[in-house]
């Protein structure tokens, strides 16, 4: 096995991009199902689906490139919790018993998968948009602002001067004229 294959298979690659980009793709609205299930929708699982969906979106897929496997296997495990958990609201049946209990478990999944999710991917979203982040663009940006200002800044204070001298002119006329009548 070569050293590119030791850092990242292209299998694990390629099993990760299709797991994230499933979840990122997923329309969470999907998981209500009024007409399926009436009463018993999951419309209380749109915001917990809504944050975790949000969650790894933040992960571009163009950076799964930057990690090794066992990187991307987190991410694929992490990714593939979501979707699961996805998955078992689009397969609930009211023909089961006990509906409103195993609705309200499929719904507290959800949320008790943020707080994992979010601590798991927190490096890797850290790490890809660190990556990803054009700093050559924000310093040219940056200095462009910063030579706004102080174009302002100059304008402002040769206005200030010109003020100035106007003022100067006209308190000097006042006093000449004061003097005239003395």
């Amino acid at each position: 096995m070569s050293e590119v294959d030791k850092y990242q298979s292209r299998e694990i690659l390629s099993e990760t991009i299709e797991a994230l980009e499933r979840v990122q793709e997923f329309n969470v609205k999907s998981l209500v199902r009024k007409e399926d299930l009436g009463s018993n929708s999951f419309h209380d699982a749109v915001e917990p689906a809504s944050k975790l969906k949000a969650i790894l979106i933040l992960l571009p897929v163009s950076a799964l490139e930057l990690f090794p496997n066992s990187e991307l296997n987190q991410i694929k495990m992490a990714t593939n919790a979501v979707y699961n958990a996805f998955e078992k609201i689009l397969a609930f049946s009211v023909d089961e018993g006990d509906v409103a209990n195993r609705r309200a478990t499929l719904i507290d999944a959800l949320w008790n998968l943020l707080q994992p999710t979010f601590s798991k991917l927190q490096p890797f979203v850290s790490y890809a948009v660190a990556r990803t982040v054009d700093f050559g663009t924000l310093e040219q940006d940056a200095r462009g602002s910063v030579q706004s200002i102080q174009d302002q800044t100059s304008r402002l204070m040769r206005e200030l001067e010109e003020q100035k001298e106007a003022a100067q002119k006209i308190l000097d006329d006042v006093r000449k004229t004061a003097a005239e009548l003395i």
